[in-house]
């Protein structure tokens, strides 16, 4: 039992409730701690959690109590999954198990971990198996689905950074040789990630924003060197970047917050960066930088300084207009060609922060996408946290003619550090870095088509 639950603890993870009979409302009946089906049960599922120490939260409290006696009677087949039970007893006088939060549980875990490995390349599948933990939970757990999320994303950030430098800490700046991390859709990807997290989450504090900018600023200058013989503008990138230093700058000097060791070495070559891309010696004035910049980078840094306070995700339910794309068997709306068209729209918001962000945006087949941002007068509460928008949305189009499905959905929009079209360009789907936009709801499709071709 102890082999099973250690090769297959994804299967016992989503397992876990019907493993231990638990159920999320009701207390369930404890069980004999010395009947031997039990015992196999408690076996297979904590030699799971040892390599998913989430599924600790799930645990019911008899199964935290009976831990400790079968790690002190069968300690060659009960792993040791440190689950940090404490007890604290009630003014009834009875003894609870207090269980620290999946978070903690599970930075702590990756923290001593990563301290033990002798290479920062065996670091990475450490990384990646608590990704993996955070976004089971995030679609397991509803009550911590937001915490999880906005952890796995930032795990996902630093990730994508500590393969970025893996190169500048295996191999001298003479004879660089660089991972493929660099294609356009991993900056989309790890661009999409940090503004949602600065954006998209309710509970972050000024030293967890200030992390996120420094990630940005970290890709960028490892972006430039690598492709400092391939940027046909070479001085916008530079120009982006020294951007994104003093905009790091007057964030720690309106915040307080003082940016991280590491950051040091490229906050003191500012001038001699700007000087290299002028005389065309770019390489050389940020390689060495960022050569002990990639040196001093310490991953765990970063995860000690993300706390496990409890993030809300902001997010809006499209009420009005229902989807009738292509398929859905709702007759298309009509239109005359080259003219306008409106409809409705009514959404619920959840947890905005500045409700002044929200927009609609409509995507259309040819890639374009339009824009309205509704009055303030649309925008009704309903309760704490919450609001119904209600507005109407005319679109035109100088290419209708033929029929058509068009995507709805809610955005909220930001400004970004710089103009990112210098590491990704517009896309086709709901998250638009480069026009930023950060997409709030799923997509509603709409089938639309002229009269002359409207069905009888």
């Amino acid at each position: 039992m102890k082999s099973l639950g250690d090769h297959h603890h994804s299967l016992a993870f989503a397992l876990v409730k019907d493993l231990l009979n638990s159920h999320p409302y009701f207390v369930s009946q404890e069980p004999d701690a010395d009947d031997p089906a039990y015992i196999g049960i408690l076996i297979l599922v904590f030699a799971a959690a040892k390599k998913s120490p989430v599924m600790v939260e799930f645990f019911p409290q008899h199964t935290l109590r009976h831990y400790p006696y079968l790690r002190d009677s069968i300690p060659d087949l009960v792993s040791d999954i440190q689950i940090g039970v404490r007890a604290r007893m009630c003014p009834d006088g009875e003894t609870s198990v207090v269980v620290p939060s999946p978070v903690d549980c599970v930075v702590d875990r990756v923290v001593r971990i990563i301290g033990k490995q002798r290479t920062r390349a065996s670091c990475v599948p450490v990384l990646q198996s608590a990704i993996r933990d955070f976004e089971q939970v995030a679609t397991s757990s509803q009550s911590v689905a937001s915490t999880a999320s906005a952890v796995s994303m930032h795990l996902r950030c630093l990730l994508f950074l500590f393969q970025a430098f893996e190169p500048w800490q295996t191999v001298s700046s003479e004879g660089l040789t660089f991972l493929s991390v660099f294609s356009s859709a991993s900056l989309n990807e790890f661009l999409r990630h940090s503004y949602s997290l600065q954006y998209l989450f309710c509970g972050l504090s000024d030293r967890e924003r200030l992390h996120l900018k420094e990630y940005r600023i970290l890709l960028h200058a490892a972006y430039i060197l690598q492709n400092s013989h391939a940027i046909a503008e070479k001085s916008r990138h530079v120009l982006g970047l020294l951007s994104r230093l003093q905009s790091l700058e007057r964030f720690c000097e309106e915040t307080g917050c003082t940016s991280s060791p590491h950051m040091k070495h490229l906050l003191l070559a500012k001038e001699s960066i700007y000087t290299g891309a002028g005389s065309g010696n770019l390489l050389q004035s940020l390689c060495r930088p960022l050569e002990q910049t990639a040196k001093d980078f310490d991953v765990k840094h970063y995860l000690l300084g993300f706390s496990s306070s409890t993030f809300r995700r902001q997010s809006a339910d499209i009420v009005l207009p229902r989807d009738s794309g292509h398929g859905s068997g709702s007759k298309p709306k009509q239109f005359v060609s080259a003219l306008a068209i409106s409809f409705d729209v009514e959404a619920i918001l959840h947890g905005i922060d500045d409700l002044e962000s929200v927009c609609v945006q409509v995507l259309f087949p040819d890639g374009t996408r339009q824009v309205f941002r509704p009055k303030s007068s649309n925008i009704k509460q309903l309760a704490e946290s919450k609001h119904r928008l209600r507005s109407t949305v005319v679109l035109s189009h100088s290419q209708w003619s033929e029929a058509c499905d068009i995507e709805i959905s809610l955005a909220r929009s930001f400004t970004p550090d710089v103009d990112e079209t210098l590491l990704v360009k517009s896309s086709s789907d709901s998250n638009c870095i480069s026009k930023g936009l950060l997409s709030l709801s799923d997509s509603t499709s709409i089938s639309i088509q002229p009269k002359d071709r409207l069905y009888r």
